[in-house]
């Protein structure tokens, strides 16, 4: 199965533009409202999420949806998008994991009892057997791998299961551009490389935690804690223009000075990680069809944090584009 507007496809390059899947199967509510056998295209949604162990609830409509999927015996990886609706997942085998990475929209997703909201960017790692249901109030796409989880990753990584981790824009791009390319040749999940691949698919979920979370690099406990305070401000505080490295400092409580030298831990800068955030925001907004920003770069520029069209632009420039990171 493809993903796109006309072949449900969906291309890398739309990928790193933070909407590979969004981009390229868009259904807009006027052409649902115009669709002849609308019961029967939200039954086959239907079904092809429960082939992928997705069962959808009460709520509305059944959820117009895509599914592409590139599976071996022990591990799978998809692109998925859907229509507002709720959904609950079936458990995995045990000793497995589920990953689910955030492309364009957001869903409140509820992992062992406890809800949050998964956005754009993010990433949420759980145990294969942990219960997961998602409500999505528009349309949402993401990436989700399945893999096998040995004892030792699960006591080193556990701690950030079950809650959204903001991931650095290389990351996003990495697992999304690995998603398309597998996706893109299905046959890689039959070929004689396939159980090889299971361990290089692990890899990649496990750097994407350790950047996210600052886990392996060379932190003390308290430089550590608040590295991934921090990173939680500017998850939260991105979109004001006027919030830049001396509030982040502020808000921490601790000098400017101070605040670089734990960020230089992580090879990066106070500065970089906020331009980062918001280069982010920006190429998914400019992915968007969102008739509240109308393609204006004003609006874009406003809402993804930057004080003028001017900056956003040169951030954009130093960027690696779409899918790198500041200078």
């Amino acid at each position: 199965m493809r993903l796109g507007v006309r072949e449900q496809r969906c291309d890398t390059q739309a990928c790193r533009q933070s909407s590979p899947i969004v981009r390229s199967s868009r259904m807009s509510s006027e052409s649902m409202r115009n669709d002849p056998v609308p019961e029967a295209r939200s039954s086959a949604s239907a079904a092809r999420l429960a082939a992928f162990g997705w069962r959808t609830g009460r709520r509305g409509a059944a959820p117009t949806s895509s599914v592409e999927v590139v599976a071996s015996g022990t591990w799978a990886v998809a692109r998925l998008w859907s229509s507002p609706c709720v959904l609950t997942s079936s458990p995995l085998p045990p000793r497995s994991i589920r990953v689910v990475v955030g492309v364009q929209g957001e869903a409140e997703v509820v992992a062992g009892g406890v809800g949050s909201a998964l956005r754009a960017g993010q990433m949420m790692v759980s145990a294969g057997d942990t219960p997961l249901s998602t409500d999505s109030s528009g349309l949402w796409a993401r990436c989700e791998w399945r893999l096998p989880w040995r004892a030792a990753q699960h006591e080193r990584f556990a701690p950030h299961f079950d809650r959204p981790l903001p991931l650095p824009v290389a990351n996003h791009a990495l697992l999304t551009s690995t998603t398309n390319a597998l996706c893109g040749h299905p046959a890689l999940g039959r070929s004689p490389s396939a159980g090889m691949l299971a361990d290089v698919l692990s890899l990649i979920v496990q750097s994407a935690i350790v950047d996210a979370t600052g886990e392996a690099m060379a932190f003390t406990t308290g430089q550590q804690a608040l590295f991934r305070r921090a990173m939680s401000v500017i998850e939260s505080r991105y979109a004001d223009s006027a919030f830049d490295a001396t509030a982040l400092a502020a808000a921490l409580h601790v000098s400017s000075r101070y605040l670089r030298t734990v960020f230089a831990v992580a090879h990066t800068t106070p500065r970089m990680a906020i331009e980062a955030r918001r280069v982010r925001a920006a190429w998914t907004l400019l992915g968007s069809d969102d008739a509240s920003h109308g393609g204006a770069l004003t609006a874009v520029a406003r809402d993804a944090g930057f004080s003028t069209v001017a900056r956003m632009q040169a951030a954009l420039r130093r960027s690696d584009a779409p899918g790198g990171r500041p200078a």
